[in-house]
């Protein structure tokens, strides 16, 4: 199946992508906005907007924390996103997919099966860096 972001060309369809996003529809000292932060934060595209709206505007509740029923229907949506993304990943398990909240986190947690071999040095100043020293 091809993608709607490859041109007949066979290569990737820029504007197309860019199209995606609303915020790089700006300009920015009169050119088009180019966004590299993406370590800090990264644009989302407007399927994401819509259901990052939707979420807040019908059903938004704790996940896992609570028995009335938003609660039921928020957890319901965030498993079945979980289930999504493991098919989409070729996850064997969609518990294989953990959900966090930043990428130190991500690569922490998955150095913790490794943690006897590996000490873990965290710098902060200007940027967050994480040094890996194998031991």
């Amino acid at each position: 199946m091809k993608s709607e972001l490859i041109s007949d060309t066979g290569l990737l369809d820029v504007q197309k992508l860019r199209s995606d996003f609303p915020i790089l529809s700006r300009k920015v000292n009169g050119r088009p906005l180019v966004y590299f932060d993406n370590a800090a934060t990264t644009q989302k595209p407007l399927k994401v907007i819509n259901a990052i709206k939707d979420y807040y505007s019908t059903i938004n509740s704790n996940v896992h924390r609570g028995v009335h029923h938003l609660s039921q229907v928020a957890t319901d949506a965030f498993e079945a996103s979980r289930k999504k993304i493991a098919a989409f990943i070729g996850a064997a398990n969609d518990h294989e997919v953990l959900f966090t909240r930043g990428q130190l986190k991500v690569l922490i947690l998955s150095l913790i099966p490794m943690e006897d071999s590996l000490s873990i040095v965290e710098t902060r100043s200007l940027f967050l860096h994480l040094n890996i020293i194998q031991t």
